[in-house]
């Protein structure tokens, strides 16, 4: 459910754009054969009870929470590519933590190939889904991910600044565009999805002064009801850089 800004700061602050492969693991890697019309409440091998969520008051229900996926709890199990290089899987879990002053907490933990991320916090508001917190550095104030009103056509900007443990800090501007509905493939089944381009720069700047920009492009899917199912970044700096991110199975709740 998170927005392609939020993969593109975590994988910018582990270092050189990288992240590093997951043990392989034991779950069943059997493709779904889910159809944009029939996509079922789960489609994994997950036994593991999902955390309990607490529920959205109506007011805080819109269509970018439902493209998002934010409205329950959800586990999603990606495959990551890095320069058409399988990364291993990576799990997102997801929880509505609480419901205070017309504002709702969503934490995210992410594990396997994941992990690199960090952790994150996210905040459901009437106009939209903004990141709080990220587990590798300190936002500067909280930034809008994604929309309340959410459909074909819509655009908005990004601009936030993050400084991790290390002393670095990352600027980064984005344009993301809700460009057309179209059939997606992957590996959890085909569905209809939002399919949402981005183009930017990230601005590194080292503890030691040194600074680098990177141009940044993106394609990011989304279905309502479980949020990202792909996405394809395209980094260019000093050299081009491909990541990609597919969604293998899910469970909610």
């Amino acid at each position: 459910m998170v927005k392609s800004w939020a993969w593109l700061l975590a994988f910018g602050l582990v270092g050189a754009w990288g992240c590093q492969p997951a043990p392989p693991t034991a779950e069943s890697n059997t493709p779904s054969s889910n159809t944009a019309t029939e996509a079922p409440a789960t489609n994994s091998a997950e036994t593991t009870p999902l955390p309990v969520s607490v529920s959205l008051p109506a007011e805080l229900l819109s269509e970018g929470v439902a493209y998002m996926g934010a409205d329950r709890s959800q586990r999603l199990v990606y495959n990551l590519f890095q320069d058409g290089k399988d990364m291993g899987e990576g799990t997102m879990e997801i929880r509505i933590v609480e419901v205070k002053d017309g504002m709702a907490q969503v934490d995210i933990n992410r594990t396997g190939s994941l992990e690199s991320m960090g952790n994150e916090s996210m905040s459901i508001r009437k106009d939209g889904i903004y990141t709080v917190s990220l587990g590798l550095g300190t936002i500067k104030e909280p930034q809008l991910q994604i929309p309340a009103d959410l459909k074909v056509g819509k655009k908005w900007n990004s601009n936030f600044e993050i400084k991790a443990v290390t002393g670095d800090t990352t600027k980064m501007v984005q344009s993301s565009n809700a460009a057309k509905t179209e059939s997606v493939q992957v590996k959890a089944g085909t569905f209809d999805a939002l399919r949402v381009d981005g183009t930017g720069t990230i601005t590194r700047t080292t503890a030691n002064g040194e600074k680098s920009d990177t141009k940044v492009a993106t394609t990011s899917w989304y279905v309502k009801g479980i949020g990202l199912i792909k996405m394809e970044i395209t980094l260019t700096g000093a050299a081009e850089q491909k990541i990609g991110v597919e969604l293998a199975r899910y469970q909610e709740k």
